[in-house]
């Protein structure tokens, strides 16, 4: 297994897929944990501007900040053909998909993934789905350009509401005291620190 933890990944760009991390089921690199990761300033031509994932992979994508990335498809994640993936307490913010159809900050191609306990707010779109089945619950959307949902519908839990950053315009993406996200997870689903 793979463990992509504590980095600092920003500022690459692709032609492909993948700028911030590209991980597949047809390599050793296929079952990844990425955690605790700062993921901003990521470029892809293609799809994926900060993680792309494929090819029956399995991943766990916890507790990072993914945040100004940019690609045609999928300006945050995009998984594609993927197995048992997990995407919970990300704070997903500002990636941008220049697709005009939108297909959002997370893209699912044909895959069952669990998301949850995240704030997915202020992308140009907040997730796509295609053929694909994922379970969502207690997110928060807010903010997203061309809407939060498209090819699915709002999993349980999930709220639609600021999440209110202390200073988003300088950056600061930690939740005010009282902000409507504090205390809305499900709790049983949270992950320990790896």
């Amino acid at each position: 297994q793979s463990l992509i933890i504590n980095n600092q990944i920003s500022g690459n760009t692709v032609s492909y897929a993948g700028a911030g991390i590209h991980y597949s089921g047809n390599n050793y690199a296929g079952n990844p944990t990425i955690s605790q990761n700062i993921i901003s300033g990521n470029s892809s031509t293609n799809r994926g501007g900060a993680i792309f994932g494929t090819y029956n992979s399995s991943a766990t994508i916890s507790n990072n900040l993914i945040r100004g990335n940019q690609s045609v498809l999928g300006g945050g994640i995009y998984l594609q053909e993927t197995a048992t993936t997990t995407i919970s307490n990300n704070t997903i913010y500002g990636n941008v998909t220049t697709y005009s159809s939108g297909f959002g900050s997370i893209v699912i191609i044909n895959g069952s993934p669990i998301i949850y306990n995240n704030i997915i707010a202020f992308n140009s779109q907040g997730i796509y789905s295609s053929s694909a089945n994922p379970t969502l619950s207690h997110n928060c959307f807010f903010g997203n350009t061309r809407g939060n949902y498209d090819g699915l519908a709002a999993g349980i839990g999930d709220i639609n509401v600021d999440p209110e950053f202390v200073d988003r315009a300088n950056g600061n993406l930690r939740l005010k005291t009282g902000s409507p996200c504090v205390d809305t997870g499900d709790n049983s689903a949270v992950q320990p620190e790896a």
